[in-house]
């Protein structure tokens, strides 16, 4: 850890046959009761498997600019067309605006987040299993709609 309280994933890592691997694929848990306040991704990521969720002080998620998978936009990960919210940093706190256009919501995207207020613009269609697990919020707004019926 850094003194800035950062973790940049490397591009590339050693294996312990000093066998050269790029970093594809983030797996489930990988950062789990981390320290981090923000996590930096390389261009390499394509995948990521719940990797997030346990992040207590996690505030920010970037993704490196060439990444053809993801992108960041103000912190949080969405996929890079920005359809998908993948990924919220849990220790965020107050209120949320997703990004009008973005269409889906991933599974636990929220999971154990701290923000109280979020509003879901009407191009949300998907909302994924579990988006809320054992969150904080006590207000949910529907942006631009009048029921569920669309989601």
């Amino acid at each position: 850890m850094n003194m800035n309280n950062s973790f940049v994933v490397p591009e590339t890592v050693t294996t312990l046959k000093g066998e050269v691997k790029t970093v594809v694929e983030l797996g489930p848990n990988l950062f789990d009761f981390s320290p981090y306040r923000e996590i930096i991704l390389p261009k390499t990521v394509r995948k990521i498997n719940w990797c997030f969720y346990s992040c207590r002080y996690l505030l920010d998620i970037f993704v490196h600019p060439e990444n053809q998978h993801f992108k960041d936009i103000d912190g949080v990960l969405f996929t890079k067309d920005a359809a998908e919210l993948v990924a919220f940093p849990n220790a965020r706190t107050g209120e949320y605006f997703i990004p009008e256009g973005t269409e889906c919501i991933s599974h636990f995207a929220f999971k154990t987040s701290h923000i109280t207020t979020l509003h879901i613009p009407a191009s949300v269609k998907e909302i994924g299993i579990n988006a809320f697990y054992d969150c904080r919020l006590s207000d949910i707004y529907l942006d631009g709609r009048n029921n569920l019926d669309d989601i």
